[in-house]
């Protein structure tokens, strides 16, 4: 794919996996001490990182961002209590200082990313100057969207500080990871973005997907909020793990997506499984090639939206945050997993995976 001129603030990036990742954070640490951003949730890799960071030996304390607690974790409530325990444990062993940032049982969820982004910058738990590691291995894009873009926004504006996002690669696990129910589709907040379903002659409405297994009520909800885009580019996984995986992903939303939705065959785009950063491009240079093209019969409204693994939420993240495009969601009202693993499966089968995104080595 071409670059465009716009795709400028990580066209040189910073991914690292397995060991490298982890010096990566030594890295970070270095000059100052290390702020773990990390869910309070369910996912079996919820500790992952936490633990390469006290193996490091490395200053640091931790921030744990509880979801709000009850139906929303269904099945998994159990795996939740198991890493809580399992958290305070690492805590008291490794005399770590936690701050637990929590949410009300009614919390509206479009808005709880951004509620905790503003209580993580008003509060002073980060300033501009920290080194500041956001596990997203066990957050949902409702909440790390708003908390990385502003954290990036942050760093914008000052210059100073270190940003990493890390996050334990395993497809095989995601697909795992059962959902049900779909709440109401909306933008979500920090990311609405002049987001707008009002008809208005003027506007081309395009809508990504980033698309994932058992995501059918997700994309009919998103497709019912938009009203019928004028164009749609689904986001497959390619190269992946599993090769036939964007094949598979085809054959199961083949009706939706033909059929229901009118997909373009043509209009379907393919992103690198294990790399953010060519989500992040593709999405970019989206954008702006289809306002190029589009710029004498309207205003583009480019609408994401992700139901698949982290990394490639994280890259969808990357490009909302810097052209400024609306991110919706239609998120599943509890979660659970089939056929729970133990942890030697889930480490001996999960890659740490860290990206840079601002900081040194961009100076």
């Amino acid at each position: 794919m071409n670059e465009t001129a716009s795709t400028t603030a990580w066209r040189d990036y910073v991914l690292r996996r397995g060991d490298a990742a982890v010096e990566l954070l030594r890295a970070a640490a270095e000059a100052r001490s290390l702020t773990l951003i990390m869910g309070d949730g369910f996912d079996p890799r919820t500790l992952q990182t936490l633990r390469s960071v006290v193996r490091l030996g490395v200053p640091a304390r931790v921030v744990a961002v509880q979801l709000p607690p009850g139906p929303g974790y269904g099945a998994g409530t159990e795996l939740v209590e198991r890493n809580r325990q399992d958290l305070a444990a690492l805590v008291t062993q490794h005399n770590l200082e936690m701050i637990e940032i929590s949410e009300p049982d009614d919390a509206d969820r479009l808005s709880i990313g951004s509620r905790q982004a503003r209580r993580l910058l008003s509060d002073g738990v980060v300033t501009a100057h920290d080194s500041v590691v956001v596990d997203i291995s066990a957050l949902p894009s409702r909440v790390f969207f708003p908390v990385i873009g502003s954290l990036l926004e942050l760093g914008k504006v000052s210059g100073t500080g270190e940003l990493l996002v890390t996050v334990s690669e395993n497809p095989t696990l995601d697909g795992r990871i059962l959902s049900d129910g779909v709440s109401d589709a909306g933008p979500i907040t920090g990311f609405v973005n002049g987001f707008s379903v009002d008809i208005d002659e003027r506007r081309i409405t395009m809508w990504a997907p980033i698309v994932g297994e058992r995501s059918a009520a997700e994309l009919e909800a998103i497709y019912e909020l938009l009203q019928q885009p004028q164009e749609i580019h689904p986001i497959l996984p390619f190269p992946a793990i599993n090769p036939r995986r964007a094949d598979d992903l085809v054959l199961e939303h083949h009706t939706l997506l033909f059929e229901r939705l009118d997909v373009d065959p043509s209009n379907i785009i393919y992103v690198d499984e294990s790399n953010a950063f060519d989500a992040y491009r593709a999405l970019t240079n989206l954008f702006h090639r289809s306002r190029e093209l589009l710029a004498h019969v309207g205003e583009l409204q480019l609408v994401v939206s992700t139901h698949a693994s982290k990394m490639l939420s994280a890259g969808a993240c990357l490009a909302a945050w810097e052209s400024s495009l609306p991110v919706v969601t239609a998120s599943p009202t509890s979660f659970g997993i089939e056929d729970a693993p133990d942890d030697d499966w889930v480490d001996s089968s999960s890659t740490m995976c860290c990206m840079w995104l601002h900081g040194t080595p961009y100076r």
